[in-house]
């Protein structure tokens, strides 16, 4: 499947590659999420790796949403602003790439992830099988595990 283009030119090479899983367990309860960013051009090189824990009860389409945003941010703060962002969430994708807001819950992430749709230069978005994303979802499950956040950079 081809990356839909929100905002920027769409030229893939100039875009660092951002992969986002999250889970609830059970569903809904406390939630994890993984975050990988690739350097530009260059799958193989990763940069950074991102865990997020949070207690709750959330469900698993909110775990997504809140995946997306937190590797959203956490690329602004590493100064990256031309993105390519892929996931397994059909439901995360159609949100994130739509003008309509969604029902329920969903509408408070719809607007965080609209602001941060404004800040970047570029940012294409596109589904991609869950055996595809595996190394974020391996990422959420430790934070799970570990029952807290952390982090990784490979500068």
């Amino acid at each position: 499947m081809s990356f839909r283009c929100i905002k920027g030119v769409k030229k893939l090479s100039s875009c660092h590659l951002l992969r986002f899983d999250g889970n609830a367990k059970p569903n809904p309860g406390n939630i994890s999420c993984g975050i990988v960013i690739y350097a530009q051009e260059k799958e193989d090189k990763l940069l950074y790796e991102y865990g997020y824990y949070e207690k709750g009860s959330k469900n698993n389409n909110e775990s997504e949403c809140i995946a997306l945003i937190k590797g959203l941010e956490y690329a602004l703060q590493n100064n990256i602003f031309h993105l390519a962002i892929e996931g397994d969430s059909q439901f995360v994708i159609d949100t994130f790439s739509s003008n309509e807001k969604p029902k329920g819950p969903y509408k408070e992430y719809y607007e965080q992830m609209k602001v941060y749709r404004d800040i970047f230069d570029t940012l294409l978005i596109r589904h991609i099988p869950r055996n595809q994303n595996s190394y974020a979802d391996f990422l959420a499950r430790k934070a799970y595990d570990l029952r807290q956040s952390y982090e990784t950079t490979f500068l």
